[in-house]
């Protein structure tokens, strides 16, 4: 426990989300990032692809940096991943509940 700071998991219960800066390298971000882009444009042409079919999301829900936030997020509770909420937060934009 304790991966994450008392302002992120404040933040995360008032937004519903915070950025975790640094967490990855450019490189890897800019694979998620494109990830997510297509994730996007294939929900606009309604190709209802689950996020696990994406390669670089779909490996989010077991990497171990954010299990283990996702962990200080519930407490310690134990947890499985059901599926991910991935789309394009709008700087205040308040998160998906």
């Amino acid at each position: 426990m304790n991966h994450l700071s008392q302002n992120d998991i404040d933040q995360f219960n008032e937004e519903g989300y915070f950025v975790l800066e640094g967490l990855f390298d450019d490189d890897h971000n800019q694979r998620i990032k494109n990830d997510v882009d297509q994730l996007m444009e294939d929900r606009q042409n309604s190709a209802g692809k689950p996020i696990i079919s994406y390669r670089e999301l779909g490996l989010l829900t077991s990497e171990p940096s954010i299990v283990d936030r996702v962990s200080d997020l519930m407490a310690g509770e134990k947890f499985v991943h059901h599926h991910i909420h991935a789309r394009w937060q709008l700087p205040g934009e308040r998160g998906a509940p």
